[in-house]
């Protein structure tokens, strides 16, 4: 049986979560606050399935943000695929390679939420 995804809206944002059975393995959730902060999570033997794609389709598709909005995320552990959806650095946070690998460098990249649309539906 395939995973499968529902989507919940919160208080401060949007959700959705990969579910196999019972357990979460994965998710996908837009925060509201003064900035609009992503955060993605695959468990290691879903990744790579399009799982990822698939979650931030279910949030975007239907969300009530302007499309100007930038999102921002903190891409340590997964730069490479921010990279392929188009996200760029944060003027804000103009690191050195050292500074970026501290804990708690700061949000890192940026994508307009346009984009990010345009990117999931191309």
């Amino acid at each position: 049986m395939r995973p499968r995804i529902t989507v919940r809206r919160t208080n401060d944002g949007v959700e959705a979560i990969l579910l196999d059975g019972k357990t979460e393995v994965g998710h996908f959730i837009i925060q509201f606050g003064t900035t609009y902060s992503l955060n993605i999570g695959i468990e290691q033997e879903y990744q790579g399935q399009g799982y990822s794609i698939q979650l931030m389709n279910a949030v975007c598709r239907d969300i009530d943000i302007p499309h100007d909005k930038k999102l921002y995320i903190d891409t340590d552990a997964s730069e490479g695929f921010w990279n392929y959806l188009g996200l760029v650095p944060n003027p804000m946070y103009d690191f050195t390679e050292e500074q970026r690998n501290m804990e708690g460098a700061g949000y890192e990249k940026y994508i307009v939420f346009s984009d990010l649309l345009n990117k999931l539906n191309s």
